[in-house]
């Protein structure tokens, strides 16, 4: 319950920002849905987030801080069963978008914690490098994110695949 909760408090600050950022172009605030999903997944979970970007006035770069919470568990194959988890991750990553109007890309590297609790195993937290791909379309963003947890005998690569509404 206490990860709804979280998760309705993220999209209802960020629906609640959105005036603000609309009257500042520099700012991007978005809310999104997608799948997150382990390394040797079975079956994914559902997630929601949350973004703050700011870019830098005459240059295609920025900067942008992400809150990804699951409203789902999700399973993956482990020591030959299934393991069921869930959990939420903080991003704080440098952008570029291409300059093109219309369709843009856009590229992301940056730092991601990872906090995710396995059913049966306990928790796993760990801080590690991720990188990302999107491509935006107006104010829609298709984006694509990989990160991994390493912590207490856990070590899977994490995708995160979200379309997000970005003001």
């Amino acid at each position: 319950m206490n990860k709804h909760i979280i998760a309705g408090l993220v999209l209802a600050g960020s629906v609640a920002a959105a005036p603000a950022a609309k009257a500042l172009p520099l700012i991007d605030i978005g809310v999104g849905a997608g799948v997150l999903t382990m390394e040797d997944d079975s079956d994914g979970a559902a997630a929601v987030s949350a973004l703050v970007g700011v870019n830098i006035p005459a240059t295609p770069f920025g900067v942008e801080g992400t809150f990804t919470q699951t409203i789902s568990d999700g399973s993956f194959d482990f020591n030959g069963g299934s393991l069921d988890y869930s959990g939420n991750q903080l991003g704080a990553f440098v952008t570029a978008n291409t300059p093109t109007p219309g369709i843009k890309v856009k590229g992301k590297l940056g730092m991601v914690r990872s906090d995710f609790d396995f059913d049966g195993m306990g928790s796993a937290s760990s801080t590690d490098f991720a990188f990302g791909a999107a491509v935006i379309f107006t104010s829609w963003q298709l984006e694509w994110t990989r990160t991994k947890v390493d912590d207490g005998g856990v070590d899977q690569d994490i995708d995160y695949i979200s379309i997000s509404y970005v003001w």
